[in-house]
């Protein structure tokens, strides 16, 4: 697992940007290390991981996305009881996932697909 220091969002930080008003054009609020914290215009937050990846087809790699999962759903108020959906803690440890992946020649996005799914990595059905 990579150790990252220098990581610019911190759970007060996080909290008091899902506090604001939602914006009026997508927002992207940077950690490090690729894992970003999109703020959306209807007020819902989630994180996701830019990355690239060059598959047996593609001609040279290509930048991808890769959604990891919601911070807080645009209906969900912000008081004394929020508990986060994906902490910034879980999404950094699914973005170190997502990255080792990517280091063992599988892109996450379709790693991701195939579990939801329930198939193997083969597209056979377990």
């Amino acid at each position: 697992m990579i150790k990252n220091k220098d990581y610019q969002l911190t759970d007060a930080k996080v909290k008091s940007i899902a506090k604001q008003s939602a914006p009026k054009k997508i927002t992207r609020h940077g950690d490090g290390n690729n894992l970003y914290l999109i703020q959306h215009t209807n007020g819902s937050l989630f994180w996701q991981m830019t990355y690239r990846y060059q598959s047996d087809k593609d001609i040279k790699p290509k930048q991808k996305t890769y959604q990891i999962g919601i911070y807080k759903p645009a209906k969900q108020n912000i008081d004394t009881t929020f508990k986060p959906e994906l902490t910034l803690k879980q999404a950094r440890l699914a973005r170190d996932k997502a990255k080792s992946l990517l280091s063992d020649g599988i892109d996450p996005t379709e790693y991701k697909s195939y579990e939801k799914n329930n198939l193997d990595p083969n597209g056979l059905n377990n």
